[in-house]
């Protein structure tokens, strides 16, 4: 029992000083209606916006995701996922994507294991994905 709660209060201790950070990176399909479909992720591994890596999935989001001609969007979606993947800050979007991606909320990522891997499984392999 001892070992049981030393252990839980060591990783919630960890967990809570991790600098470790991310955010989901969302495809706006149409700035009028505000939508947003989930395209990568960008992680913060030390918490310091220097060492960034940009998680960018290799399926496309469903077409009815980003709109009723959804098929006409994906070539925008590819565009916005090629500007993404040279992203050099955390904190601002390249102004090469003109509005049409918007960064998700900062979260904490584990500090066990790797942040990039914990992401990547946890979060963006969960993102909806065309059939």
């Amino acid at each position: 029992h001892f070992a049981a709660t030393a252990l839980e209060r060591l990783l919630k201790a960890t967990h809570e000083a991790s600098p470790a950070r991310f955010r989901v990176l969302h495809f706006v399909p149409d700035i009028a209606t505000g939508g947003r479909v989930p395209v990568g992720a960008i992680v913060d591994r030390l918490g310091d916006g220097e060492r960034l890596h940009v998680i960018l999935p290799d399926f496309e989001p469903p077409l009815e995701a980003l709109s009723p001609d959804g098929q006409r969007k994906i070539p925008l979606v590819r565009m916005a996922r090629e500007i993404l993947a040279s992203m050099a800050t955390f904190e601002r979007l390249p102004n090469s994507t003109n509005g049409m991606v918007v960064l998700g909320p900062i979260s904490k990522a584990p500090t066990f294991g790797d942040p990039v891997a914990w992401v990547t499984e946890h979060v963006v392999s969960r993102f909806p994905r065309a059939q």
